[in-house]
């Protein structure tokens, strides 16, 4: 069986944000990256944390964040980052946080208490529901890619 390296989000102890990415010429590998809610001038949406450190973040967003924007990026329900987007290299952008943050408490399970729940974005939709063969219609009010 070939097996390939799989990239993950990457974190790091440093005090700076993460850079732009260089181009490589080497084979690409599947990524699988952690999700964060981004918050722009009241807008809430998802978007893909790339990399993070103790000064900022790199993310993947889904829509044009032009340089010096005031943005938050909410990594677990209730605990948004706060910064400003320094670089963007298309759907790359680094972020500056505001504060450094503490990076090991952010990886870190809690010892007590129930698991923070990962960010949720509020929608307004039709959805279709299927249980046991049977296909119901309901209103979607929001999204999260866990439980």
């Amino acid at each position: 069986m070939d097996q390939q390296p799989v990239e993950t989000t990457l974190y790091s102890l440093k005090t700076t944000p993460p850079q732009p990415e260089q181009r490589r010429d080497d084979e690409r590998h599947l990524t699988l990256l952690r999700v964060g809610g981004l918050l722009i001038d009241g807008r809430r949406e998802l978007c893909l944390i790339r990399n993070i450190s103790a000064g900022g973040m790199m993310i993947r967003a889904y829509s044009e964040i032009p340089e010096g924007t005031r943005l938050s990026v909410e990594l677990r329900q209730g605990e948004p980052v706060s910064g400003i987007a320094r670089w963007t290299r298309g759907e790359n952008v680094g972020v500056e946080f505001d504060e450094q943050i503490d990076v090991i408490g952010l990886i870190s399970a809690p010892d007590q208490g129930p698991r923070p729940r990962k960010p949720r974005i509020e929608v307004n939709c039709l959805a279709w529901v299927r249980q046991d063969g049977k296909i119901h219609c309901t209103q979607a009010l929001n999204v999260s890619e866990g439980v």
